[in-house]
Parts: structure tokens; C-alpha cells; sequence
């Protein structure tokens, strides 16, 4: 069966944590085609406009945009359609209803209407992942070069991740402020112009504390690796009693970020928010330590992640080894696309699996 992958984005060396690296997705598609009896071809966004019913029996669309939703509306009812995305802006976007309704299989990253409310019974929760093998890029050589002078090891947190600028709130910024305020050595491993963007107007300047070593480039795996403590800051920044129904920066949910895949493909001493996205990946005491607090009440969670961080942590050596095993085990995007390749089969010969089963199992 022929099966035409359209890609939103075209980008490869991003990070081993892209969902959209084509060069690797191109790579799975050549190693799982066969055993599924599946003929891919992978279609760039240059060439999405050419797209036809007569060169494929199916379609995976990667990333969703306008040009995905127009092309599922106007689609063959016959047509079998499959979308893996971040769908949570989606599923709360009316415009997007017919769309969904549509497709056959809807491999949704987004925690809350992939896994905890599932938009539908076709919905399988897909979340990100890492590649491995990783070939690494001539810029990860450079930047690993570059973080060798710097060792994370004399620091107290190491944090690799944007400043989120969408958000008006600049938590991250203040949070890491109050972590450096209470005396914790604290290293920033990003790029500078990613920490030094404006955010949105509404917001107010947070400028970091100028004890926070910010290196300049993103982590490699000997930054997390030497770290003492990787903090994990997800995208999942709250907890809802309800959850929002619309988009908002400050407000929605996303997906699980790139960090907490990067930092378990590395082996890291990871600290994480101690909530079920989090939890259902198979992460546990076993494997890293959690802070409870949430982002609503800063002061607390700078608190409580400065005691976990200053009583240390004997069993580190042992959390570092087990949560390698798990994310090498599970969480790579071979899996992820194995995963979806098993779906696709299964509703394309009519076998339709129960809903829920997805990367936990």
C-alpha cells in the first residue's frame, strides 16, 4: 500500500528531540515500510500543492496547518487520512471539528486530549521522543567544543531551555531569579539571543540575575551528563482544574517539551514536575526526583526545588542509569513511529485496536 507523508516542516540537525527532522523520518519510513506493507513517500511542503489522490492510497500528514485542514475537508470520504500533531490548540478550535472528525487515526502529542480525554475513540496519544542513533550535525561538534569549557558539574541547576517568550509572565526568568536569590549556582544552556528576545508587550521585563551563568549554546550530553541537577521545567506548567477553552499562551497546554527527552536519552540527574504526563512516560522515584509544586505560587517551588537540590542525592548514580534504560527502551522515535505505523495497519485491514493503546504499553 502506497502511503504519501506530508510534512508541515522541512528540517533536519535541529536536535536529536525534532519530531519534524526529515532526514530521520525519511530513514524510518525506509526501515518499517516493508514489515508493514507499507510504500512511503515522504512529501516536502514544497511539493504538498502537488499532491494527488492517484499517487497514494493514504496519507500521515506530520504537523498540522490550513493546508492540512483544506486538504482532509475537501479529501474523498474513502480517503484514509492520519495526522500526528501537538493537537490540543486543534480540538478546541471549531474550525478544526470537521477535520477531525474526519480522520482515521489521530496520533495526538498533546497530554490532555491525546491521553487524559481523548477527542475520540480514533485518537492515540503519540508524545515526543528522541532519535536514536542520533548522527549529530557539525553545530552539535561546535557546541560540544564550546560547552567543555564550561563544567556543569560546579553548578548547583543546570537548565537547557528557552525563555518560553510567548508567555507574558516570564516565570521562567523570575523563577531561576529566585533560585539564584537563595544562593544556587544556577547555568543556563541555550543560545543568548534565545534568552535576550522581547517577550509580548504585556509583559514586564525580568531580566536574569547577573549570577546566572547563561553558556551560550544548547546542551550536549556531556552538559547533562556532568550536571548535578538537570531541572526540568515541562510545557505542561499547571495543573487545570478545568481545562482552558481556548488558546492562551500564559494558560494552554501544549506537549511535553524537547528537554525531558533530551535529558533522558543523556542519562541525566533529572528534577521534574511530579504530574501524570510526566508519570505516564514511566518516570518514578527510581528514575528521577519530582517537586510538587506548582507555577501559580513561584516563592514555594523555588523553595522546595533549592531543599531537594541542597540535600543532595545519594542515589543519583542509580536514577542516571535507570532513566537511560527507560527513555532507550521506549521513548525513541522509532518507537513513536512503529507505534503509528501498527495503528495505520490495523485500521487500514479493518483490525481496530481499543483505544489507549499507545506508548505506555
Amino acid at each position: 500500500m502506497k502511503v504519501a507523508i506530508v510534512l508541515r516542516k522541512e528540517q533536519r540537525g535541529i536536535s536529536l528531540a525534532d519530531e519534524h527532522d526529515s532526514e530521520r523520518i525519511a530513514a524510518y519510513c525506509r526501515e518499517l515500510g516493508p514489515t508493514y506493507g507499507f510504500e512511503f513517500t515522504v512529501i516536502p511542503p514544497v511539493r504538498r500543492d502537488t499532491l494527488a489522490d492517484r499517487d497514494s492510497d493514504a496519507v500521515l500528514f506530520v504537523g498540522a496547518d490550513e493546508f492540512t485542514r483544506a486538504y482532509v475537508e475537501r479529501a474523498p470520504a474513502d480517503r484514509p487520512l492520519f495526522l500526528w500533531a501537538k493537537g490540543y490548540d486543534l480540538t478546541i478550535d471549531a474550525k478544526w471539528t470537521p477535520a477531525l472528525a474526519r480522520i482515521d487515526g489521530f496520533f495526538n502529542s498533546s497530554y490532555l486530549t491525546g491521553r487524559e480525554e481523548p477527542w475520540n475513540e480514533r485518537t492515540t496519544y503519540v508524545p515526543t521522543a528522541f532519535h536514536d542513533a542520533w548522527p549529530g550535525t557539525w553545530s552539535d561538534r561546535a557546541n560540544d567544543l564550546r560547552n567543555r569549557l564550561v563544567d556543569t558539574a560546579r553548578f548547583d541547576v543546570l537548565f537547557s531551555g528557552s525563555d518560553r517568550h510567548v508567555r507574558t509572565d516570564c516565570y521562567r526568568q523570575r523563577l531561576l531569579n529566585l533560585l539564584a536569590s537563595r544562593g544556587m549556582k544556577i547555568c543556563v544552556a541555550a543560545p543568548r539571543n534565545v534568552w535576550n528576545r522581547p517577550h509580548e508587550r504585556e509583559a514586564v521585563a525580568e531580566p536574569l540575575h547577573p549570577s546566572i551563568f547563561l553558556i551560550g549554546n544548547w546542551g550536549t550530553a556531556r552538559t547533562f551528563r556532568r550536571a548535578r541537577c538537570v531541572l526540568d521545567l515541562p510545557w505542561l506548567d499547571n495543573y487545570f482544574a478545568q481545562h482552558p477553552p481556548h488558546h492562551d499562551p500564559n494558560r494552554s497546554i501544549f506537549a511535553l517539551g524537547w528537554n525531558v527527552f533530551r535529558a533522558g536519552a543523556y542519562g541525566a540527574s533529572m528534577l521534574t514536575f511530579d504530574c501524570r504526563a510526566n508519570r505516564d512516560l514511566g518516570l518514578d522515584e527510581s528514575s528521577c526526583q519530582f517537586y510538587q509544586s506548582d507555577f501559580t505560587d513561584l516563592p514555594a517551588l523555588a523553595d522546595e526545588i533549592a531543599a531537594i537540590v541542597n540535600r543532595g542525592d545519594d542515589g543519583a548514580a542509580g536514577r542516571r542509569a535507570s532513566i537511560g534504560q527507560l527513555f532507550h527502551g521506549r521513548h525513541t522515535y522509532r518507537a513513536r513511529w512503529q507505534l503509528m505505523c501498527e495503528r495505520m495497519a490495523d485500521r487500514l485491514s479493518g483490525n481496530v485496536p481499543s483505544a489507549g493503546r499507545d506508548v505506555r504499553h
